[in-house]
């Protein structure tokens, strides 16, 4: 993965060529994406998918921020009540089978 620019050169770009901007960072969640396990590869996209819904309304940073912020205290309020209360949350059916006993006087 490519070095990150400076917080300084990250904000100069923003300002100066938001386009590029735009093309950077979407290049840097690819990569990160990429150079993650291949099984958690699929969530991180829709992860990405969602953030990209939810915020192409908004009208400027701190808008994206809040948007992004609030997105990101759902999922850790999820993973709280999981964590607290796992008994309310989705149940897997499981498969039981009987063991089998062996008869009397068998080895």
């Amino acid at each position: 993965m490519q070095t990150l620019p400076s917080f300084d050169e990250l904000h100069h770009l923003a300002e100066d060529d938001p386009e590029r901007f735009e093309q950077l960072k979407s290049q840097l969640i690819q990569e990160f994406i990429q150079e993650a396990p291949q099984h958690l590869q699929p969530r991180l996209r829709g992860i990405q998918f969602q953030a990209e819904m939810q915020t192409r309304h908004s009208t400027n940073p701190v808008s994206r921020c809040i948007t992004l912020s609030s997105m990101m205290f759902e999922a850790l309020e999820s993973l709280k009540q999981a964590i607290s209360h796992p008994a309310s949350g989705p149940r897997q059916k499981a498969v039981i089978y009987p063991l089998q006993t062996s008869p009397p006087g068998a080895p």
